[in-house]
């Protein structure tokens, strides 16, 4: 027992090292990657910005983006579409379609071109700050714009007239991902960490006392005894005979 339960409390404490060094670790961001990571799709929003933050416009419909390769070369392919509408059991009807594609430069993943439609290019080159990876460009003559990934499950587009800078308008785009079914440790990770500490506390709860510290006790219980010694009674008639 005493070998299993000291076999659990080290399984335990590898796991939690473990975990702990991959929250703290920082992957370097790879723009391409970020895009296909299990990726299903992107819910594309539009936004306004607020005196508190960002602030959804709802009246506007929810766009879809997907993006996918290109035989394997640097190339990605996009399209985004406002939410399908069912035809029927099997067709769907897309609207306000748009077609685009991302080339990224040979051998790099964070460089590159849009190419939107009438071959109009949008150059970026992503540089990552304190885990926030931004590229900044012009969009046309008349306009910049940011490109902000925050996370890995979401990036915000804004749009700045180039002259004053006041913002035109902004894209929040959410990861939808890819439905993966768990690892057993991501599934069953956590109740068995639970179970290894609740067993090492009861052992060590119950943890019969070393040999050592028993016979200490007994012989300090023993000494204890001899000093205080035997009581001798009381002899009341004679006490009673004296005073007479």
């Amino acid at each position: 027992m005493k070998l299993i339960t000291v076999c659990l409390v080290v399984f335990a404490l590898i796991t939690l090292i473990t975990v702990s060094v991959a929250a703290d670790e920082v992957k370097e961001f790879i723009f391409r990657d970020f895009l296909l990571d299990k990726t299903e799709y992107f819910s594309v929003q539009t936004a306004n910005m607020g005196t508190n933050g960002l602030v959804y416009d709802n009246e506007q419909p929810l766009r879809k983006l997907f993006l996918n390769t290109k035989d394997g070369s640097d190339m990605l392919t996009a399209t985004t579409h406002v939410n399908t509408t069912k035809v029927d059991a099997i067709t769907e009807e897309l609207s306000d379609v748009f077609n685009f594609v991302v080339n990224f430069e040979a051998g790099k993943n964070n460089t590159g071109t849009i190419v939107l439609e009438n071959t109009k290019t949008v150059q970026f080159a992503f540089t990552t700050i304190e885990r926030v990876s931004v590229s900044n460009g012009k969009w046309n003559d008349e306009t910049n714009y940011q490109i902000v990934v925050p996370g890995p499950d979401r990036f915000i587009i804004t749009l700045f007239d180039s002259k004053n800078g006041q913002i035109r308008q902004i894209f929040v785009a959410k990861k939808i991902l890819i439905d993966v079914p768990k690892t057993f440790f991501q599934a069953y990770g956590s109740y068995i960490l639970m179970a290894v500490m609740l067993t090492f506390n009861m052992w060590m709860q119950n943890k019969p006392q070393p040999e050592e510290n028993q016979e200490q006790g007994a012989e300090a219980g023993s000494q204890e005894k001899k000093m205080v010694g035997p009581q001798k009674p009381v002899n009341v008639q004679g006490a009673k005979a004296k005073k007479d």
